[in-house]
């Protein structure tokens, strides 16, 4: 069985243990891996694209303080 290779620069969990550690270029990179599809989701949700943006807002800056 032919084991795939795990691009580093776009794995959550390698990612999340760099932020963790304080490397904001990870963060950042986790903002532009993810920033569209938690908007899209909590937009279908609240069907107003201000609200939508503030509450993606919360999610990132929530997940920054963690």
């Amino acid at each position: 069985m032919e084991q795939r290779k795990v691009n580093k620069q776009n794995d959550p969990i390698f990612l999340m243990r760099l932020a963790k550690n304080g490397d904001q270029s990870a963060f950042g990179q986790i903002y532009e891996l993810y920033f569209t599809p938690v908007f899209r989701y909590i937009f279908l949700r609240v069907r107003n694209k201000s609200d939508a943006e503030n509450l993606t807002q919360d999610v990132f800056l929530k997940t920054y303080k963690f």
